[in-house]
C-alpha cells in the first residue's frame, strides 16, 4: 500500500492491487503510451482512497511519446462507477505511461490537468496525476487550477 500526504488534498491511499495493476502498464521501448482516468472515494477520516484504473481504451490516440486520452471513453467508464457505486466513487485524475525513467512531470501533462479542473466539471478543486515509467516506478502529483507554478508540482516518487 502506498500512502502521500499531498499538500492541500490531504493522504491520497493506493491499496497493494490498485499499485499492482498501475504499475503493470509500464511501458516496454516497442509500445505507445497509454493511459487513463483514476477514480476512488472518501473516507470518512478525510484520505481519498485510489480504487479504480480505467484500462486503456482503444479509443485512445498515443504515439511514443505522447497520449491523448478520448474523453467519451473516459465518461462512460466514470458515469458506469459512479452508478454501480451509488455515488461514492469519483473522478480524482488522470495516469499514463512514459517510455524512459521520470522524475518529474512534463509540461503539457501538468498542463492538461489544469485544462480539466479549469474547463471540467470537478468538484473536488483538485486532480492527481500518476506516470508509470519504463521502470515501473509511480510519479504522483496533485494539481489545484489554483497553483503559483502549475508547472512545477511536488511529486512523490514510489
Amino acid at each position: 500500500m502506498i500512502v502521500v500526504q499531498l499538500k492541500e488534498v490531504g493522504r491520497l491511499i493506493i491499496p497493494d492491487a490498485t499499485e499492482a495493476l498501475l504499475r503493470g502498464y509500464y511501458q516496454r521501448r516497442w509500445q505507445k503510451e497509454r493511459g487513463g482516468v483514476l477514480a476512488g472515494s472518501l473516507k470518512e477520516d478525510g484520505s481519498w482512497v485510489l480504487t479504480h484504473v480505467m484500462p486503456p481504451s482503444p479509443k485512445n490516440r498515443a504515439g511514443r511519446y505522447w497520449y491523448e486520452r478520448n474523453r467519451e471513453a473516459a465518461q462512460e467508464y466514470l458515469d458506469l462507477l459512479f452508478t454501480e457505486a451509488q455515488g461514492t466513487v469519483v473522478y480524482l485524475g488522470e495516469w499514463h505511461t512514459h517510455p524512459e525513467r521520470s522524475f518529474e512531470p512534463s509540461g503539457p501533462d501538468t498542463k492538461m490537468l489544469v485544462d480539466i479542473l479549469t474547463t471540467g466539471n470537478i468538484p473536488n478543486g483538485f486532480a492527481i496525476g500518476i506516470i508509470v515509467d519504463s521502470k515501473k516506478r509511480l510519479l504522483i502529483w496533485r494539481q489545484t487550477p489554483n497553483d503559483i507554478n502549475p508547472t512545477k508540482p511536488e511529486v512523490f516518487i514510489v
